[in-house]
């Protein structure tokens, strides 16, 4: 399976559940500012969360990271759900300081139990919504993704 960048890359994502009581608090409160609302501030890495996603889906996927470069020359990186490179343009934008969010109350949830319960969404779908969904990135594509990446003499870094 294609892992995107590294293993290493930040990475802060927010349940919708957590953002949404947390909004409802700051509403309920009278809150009125300006904050980010990504996390946490924990250091979450990339190669954490996609190991949570493994374990949330109980299988055993080998992960294969293959940097932006080759992603954006095989004309995927619009295909990485929620990846966000750490380098060039993007550099920073997954390490944000969320400090004044959490002291207004932001909380978040553990990944483990974001990942289980995404995937538990996602079975409760109908056949044609998981379809619409995955249509944009085949697994055949992806096979070729990973086969060009290997025929480089690309080491594959499995996890």
């Amino acid at each position: 399976m294609i892992a995107p960048g590294s293993p290493d890359d930040p990475f802060m994502v927010i349940d919708v559940r957590d953002l949404a009581e947390w909004c409802v608090d700051l509403i309920d409160r009278g809150v009125m500012d300006t904050f980010d609302a990504l996390g946490p501030l924990d250091g979450r890495s990339w190669g954490a969360t996609l190991e949570a996603c493994k374990g949330a889906s109980v299988n055993d996927a080998k992960l294969t990271w293959i940097p932006a470069e080759f992603l954006e020359k095989q004309g995927v990186m619009d295909k990485m759900p929620l990846w966000t490179p750490s380098t060039g343009a993007w550099a920073g934008v997954l390490s944000r300081n969320v400090e004044k969010s959490v002291k207004a109350g932001l909380k978040f949830r553990d990944i483990n139990d974001t990942c289980k319960d995404t995937l538990a969404w996602w079975q409760a779908q109908p056949t044609e919504m998981q379809a619409r969904l995955v249509r944009d990135f085949p697994i055949e594509r992806e096979r070729e993704v990973l086969a060009a990446w290997q025929a480089e003499g690309r080491a594959t870094t499995p996890r």
